[in-house]
């Protein structure tokens, strides 16, 4: 797997369960915007406590009883993502892009399946998009980064990164992305500057310290 893409991955790779959601049971003495209002609690304490059979149930139930529900869908969305199912997860992501185009964290939420199916051009024109309704958005900085690097288009994503960092100097997955750039691009001694400040902010990043010892070894060897 290409580096990029399993930096992009390291975001999203969560171990998630499904069960096969049940038929909708009325609640008595609910109104359906009760009912909504108690499934979208009920999902989204589930998918914060990572118990994503369940909360995907509840994501599927609000579903059923709206089919226009972007929030469900977007939490469906990430879920299959997460299961490898990414094609099923595309297709929710422009279900509800259908009904929200404005929608930036779907649209990058899009472009990073995309970009794990390969197709990295069409992964762009999502992270694109998402910048034109919001020019300050900082995960489409650094994920149009990682698409454009993986394309080989080192000076374009490094001026995408640098964008993420002026809006966040200390973020790491910007810092990282641009450590992984610049190594690629075969600047390792500037490349190891911008790890060791990742590894500063965080310890105990994984990527950061494997990059920064591969760096190492490859200039012992």
């Amino acid at each position: 797997m290409h580096a990029y893409t399993l930096l992009s991955a390291c975001v999203f790779i969560i171990t998630i369960s499904i069960l096969i959601p049940k038929p909708i049971i009325a609640v008595t003495g609910q109104t359906p915007a009760e009912q909504l209002t108690k499934l979208l609690h009920e999902g989204n304490f589930l998918y914060t406590q990572k118990k994503y059979d369940r909360a995907l149930k509840s994501f599927k139930k609000m579903l059923a009883l709206d089919s226009n529900n972007t929030f469900a869908m977007d939490r469906i969305g990430l879920i299959l993502y997460n299961l490898g199912n990414v094609k099923d997860a595309i297709a929710y992501f422009d279900k509800s892009l259908a009904i929200d185009p404005n929608n930036t964290a779907t649209l990058n939420s899009k472009g990073l399946a995309l970009g794990i199916i390969g197709n990295h051009t069409a992964a762009l024109d999502s992270f694109d998009k998402a910048l034109l309704i919001d020019p300050n958005s900082l995960d489409a900085y650094v994920n149009r980064g990682t698409a454009l690097g993986i394309l080989g288009k080192y000076r374009d994503a490094l001026t995408s990164i640098d964008k993420a960092l002026a809006i966040d100097p200390n973020n790491t997955a910007a810092l990282t992305v641009k450590a992984l750039t610049l190594y690629s691009a075969g600047n390792t001694t500037e490349a190891k500057g911008y790890l060791d400040k990742v590894l500063e902010i965080e310890p105990n990043n994984f990527f950061a310290f494997s990059l920064r010892m591969k760096i190492d070894n490859a200039t012992v060897g």
